[in-house]
């Protein structure tokens, strides 16, 4: 009978050790897990932090790819003069076309005219409209970034951010940045949770979640301290001359 007590005994302490195993191992996976997850630093008011801000540049300045807020949601941002940055976005953004060109943040008109050509009626209307959610798409010239050109390499889409953290980021590191959003409506209804009502819970707009859901694609991001939904730009063509309006963000309701 002591044998045979014994004998479970040793069963029962074989089953506790392969038990605390698989516990050690899920542990460790967890851990090399949240090692993947980016560092993201969390911005509380206007003006963004000076030192958080620099770092993100020193990420954009490496290659990364960071995230980060402006007007229509949170974004991913790279250097604009870098092919890798094209590279890792059609990555991040596997349904988006590869045709279709990603826009670029300047940090002023300066910068966006460095870039693309402004008639004066054109600089004119970008006074009024930048800083704020509209794209430009205006014809490009020499010093347009080449992955930023669209309709036969023609045509360029620019933008000015009026969120703190976005502008504050194209100002200190100098040149501009390709930027995209982490999703749109399209691939949401596709992957079928797309609502129209938005709360802090949804993952796009959730930088925790982003930054796990991109984990090991995405090393650093800027977190805003206000809820930032996910919207779109109203975007107008100057590329022949005269405005016209292709996508109404409905920024003037």
């Amino acid at each position: 009978m002591k044998e045979l007590t014994k004998a479970w005994y040793c069963v029962f302490e074989d089953a506790a050790k392969v038990s605390n195993q698989d516990s050690f191992a899920t542990q460790l996976s967890k851990r090399y897990e949240d090692s993947c997850v980016g560092t993201l630093l969390k911005i509380h008011g206007s003006p963004p932090n000076a030192k958080h801000i620099r770092s993100a540049c020193d990420a954009l300045e490496t290659s990364k790819i960071i995230l980060a807020p402006t007007e229509t949601g949170y974004c991913f941002f790279g250097d604009a003069a870098k092919d890798s940055s094209y590279e890792a976005f059609l990555s991040l953004r596997q349904a988006h076309p590869k045709t279709k060109p990603f826009s670029i943040l300047c940090a002023n008109l300066k910068q966006m005219a460095e870039i693309a050509l402004m008639s004066t009626p054109v600089f004119r209307d970008a006074s009024k409209a930048f800083p704020g959610p509209y794209t430009f798409v205006l014809p490009a010239n020499k010093n347009t970034p080449q992955h930023g050109k669209g309709t036969q390499r023609k045509t360029v889409g620019v933008r000015i951010s009026d969120n703190p953290v976005a502008n504050a980021l194209v100002v200190e590191f100098g040149r501009p940045l390709v930027v995209t959003s982490v999703t749109d409506a399209e691939e949401l209804i596709q992957e079928n949770y797309y609502e129209d009502v938005q709360t802090p819970d949804s993952w796009w707009v959730n930088p925790d979640q982003i930054m796990q859901k991109f984990k090991g694609k995405i090393e650093f991001g800027l977190e805003w301290c206000e809820f930032v939904p996910l919207r779109v730009s109203t975007v107008i063509d100057y590329s022949s001359g005269e405005p016209v309006m292709i996508r109404d963000g409905g920024w003037e309701e």
